[in-house]
């Protein structure tokens, strides 16, 4: 699985706390937002596992190994943009405020060898 987000998710993570700050009508600091993910909602990680069950593949003694992602390449900053606007955010995002980790992986996308799993948007 790759950068999946959504309800439930540890609240220290970006983007709960990206959901809490808007909602909140706070500004919401953060860094550059250069590094690049596949974000994806984790209801739809939810039903690729769960279509993975029944699948005529996989079978017992025939595990299926596959990377679960979007097959989009998306920045912190254009994920933190849209779902500012999608949560109706009345604050500043304040890119580059803080620095960036020295340990931050850069680019963090699956190789979906030509498949896409439709991102539907969290409510």
């Amino acid at each position: 699985m790759f950068t999946a987000y959504g309800e439930g998710q540890f609240a220290g993570n970006f983007w709960p706390s990206l959901r809490r700050a808007a909602l909140a009508g706070e500004d919401f600091p953060m860094t550059s937002g250069r590094q690049v993910s596949d974000f994806i909602p984790v209801a739809a990680v939810a039903a690729h596992l769960l279509a993975a069950c029944t699948r005529p593949d996989v079978a017992p003694g025939h595990p299926l190994v596959t990377n679960i992602g979007t097959g989009v390449a998306t920045s912190l900053l254009a994920f933190a943009e849209a779902e500012w606007g999608r949560l109706g955010a009345t604050g500043r995002l304040l890119p580059a405020s803080l620095p960036d980790r020295p340990d931050q992986i850069e680019r963090y996308v699956p190789d979906l060898c030509g498949l896409r799993i439709p991102a539907s948007p969290l409510p």
